[in-house]
């Protein structure tokens, strides 16, 4: 059950000095941040928490200039005191962006989690669902979404020293699991992993507005082109004609791609890439179907769409990379998924 969070709220640099003085000596601290958005070009950090055993702090960024403050800053890098976040990248993200603070010596409860399920896809992993996996804890999230750049109540103070204070139970539930499976080497890497995606995130990629909108033009006449020829290819298959003489055909759906190709002759198990291919040598229709999809999925993930996810403060692209993102361990991308771009000279 969910109980009432102490608190110290620091907005002051007395109070300030004094925190870091208990800061200083903690070897592990538990650390979260609220901010007034999501995107670290256009938004600000409000709050900094940090819990320390027997002491939550809420350091109000607005009144007080903590991210400046020596010892502060010397803890946040430290890499032998251990800094528990969930999700951490966020958080690195905001901080190296506004204070140029190479957070180190990171646990992710998040990321722990992750190893823990081992690619469970029924699992979740946000800290309300790790909170009552491991703690019995239940933990209310609805002051996530308020505002944070005004005035500050009560309830979301409150709520923003839960978040802290939950760390360090956390990380104690959550690091005898990962040394039971032995996992500890393997979640060390994931771990160090964390400061460098945040800094590459913040980079971006660069992209040529004018030569990205070329490439999409061939793509879209390359498509046209082929869905042409694939609609003739199939035509055999397709019993009804459009006005126009065309085989009336969906080249977009499975079911209706399968029905087709049965009636002539070729049976499929799916319609998925690898299902297709080892047909495609003897049956020049899957192979066509094949080119078709390959210039479907660059169109309709790398067209002119891609320009949409160009910061306006960057003029860059910054993705979301999730480490342990895919049920197999491996990392994924989106909003722009940049991992699966054509291996082509073009793009």
């Amino acid at each position: 059950m969910s109980s009432r969070t102490n608190y110290s709220l620091v907005d002051n640099v007395a109070a300030l000095d004094q925190a870091c003085q208990e800061i200083m000596v903690a070897p592990v601290i538990g650390v979260d941040t609220e901010t007034t958005g999501f995107d670290p070009y256009s938004s600000r950090i409000r709050l900094l928490q940090i819990a320390v055993p027997g002491h939550n702090m809420v350091i109000d960024l607005f009144k007080v200039e903590a991210l400046s403050h020596p010892q502060l800053r010397e803890t946040l890098s430290s890499s032998t005191r251990t800094k528990v976040l969930h999700n951490a990248k966020f958080d690195l993200k905001m901080l190296l962006h506004h204070s140029g603070i190479e957070v180190r010596g990171v646990f992710d409860t998040l990321l722990a989690s992750k190893l823990i399920a081992a690619g469970a896809g029924d699992v979740s992993h946000g800290l309300a669902a790790v909170s009552e996996r491991y703690l019995s804890e239940q933990v209310d999230k609805t002051a996530q979404t308020s505002s944070w750049a005004g005035p500050l109540t009560e309830e979301q103070l409150e709520y923003a020293a839960k978040d802290a204070e939950l760390m360090l139970p956390l990380k104690r539930q959550l690091e005898a699991k990962v040394q039971e499976l032995q996992m500890t080497e393997v979640a060390a890497l994931e771990f160090d992993c964390v400061l460098p995606l945040a800094a590459m995130e913040l980079a971006g990629m660069a992209i040529d507005r004018e030569c990205w909108l070329k490439q999409a033009e061939a793509e879209q006449q390359a498509h046209d082109i082929l869905s042409v020829e694939l609609k003739h290819a199939l035509a055999e298959g397709v019993e009804q004609l459009s006005l126009f003489g065309e085989p009336e055909i969906n080249l977009d759906s499975p079911s209706q791609i399968t029905d087709a190709l049965a009636r002539m002759g070729i049976k499929l198990e799916g319609t998925r890439s690898w299902q297709l291919q080892p047909l495609a040598r003897d049956y020049p229709v899957v192979q066509k179907l094949l080119e078709y999809r390959t210039v479907q999925k660059a169109l309709s993930s790398y067209g002119p769409s891609m320009l949409d996810h160009i910061s306006p403060v960057t003029g860059r692209v910054h993705s979301d990379f999730r480490q342990i993102g895919a049920g197999g361990g491996r990392m994924s991308c989106s909003d722009p998924n940049l991992q699966q771009i054509p291996n082509t000279p073009e793009y």
